[in-house]
């Protein structure tokens, strides 16, 4: 009996993540394009302090602008479920800087706040 209670509360778990595995991904490159940019240098830092916009592209990828013309592509480690609805993100860093071993916050409409894991950073630059 009890084994059976363990399997009713894995189910709900195993068919969301299905359902996350077959989550459609935005086009990355086909944004890129279409903003004109490509990927420069990965492991890069951000500060922080500069960054005054964002772009989630899918559930796992976000561009955010830093100072007037620098853009930084974030990847995450997992899938950040609400980030493509998200009103705001903040950062979790010990210092100025945010780099590949920090995290995003993402609050979406009426959600509970969910930390995410950074990947990677990659500097974009013009086409």
């Amino acid at each position: 009996m009890i084994y059976f209670l363990r399997l009713l509360m894995l189910l709900p778990m195993l068919m969301l993540a299905a359902c996350v595995a077959n989550e459609p991904r935005g086009n990355l490159d086909s944004v890129l394009i279409e903003m004109g940019l490509q990927t420069g240098t990965a492991n890069s830092r951000l500060p922080r302090y500069r960054v005054n916009a964002w772009r989630a592209i899918d559930n796992r990828s976000l561009i955010v602008n830093a100072g007037v013309n620098d853009k930084y592509l974030i990847q995450l480690r997992s899938s950040c479920f609400n980030l493509r609805s998200a009103f705001y993100i903040g950062f979790i860093t010990p210092d100025f800087g945010l780099d590949r071993f920090d995290s995003i916050v993402v609050r979406g409409p009426g959600r509970r706040i969910e930390r995410c894991s950074i990947l990677d950073i990659v500097r974009l630059v013009p086409r």
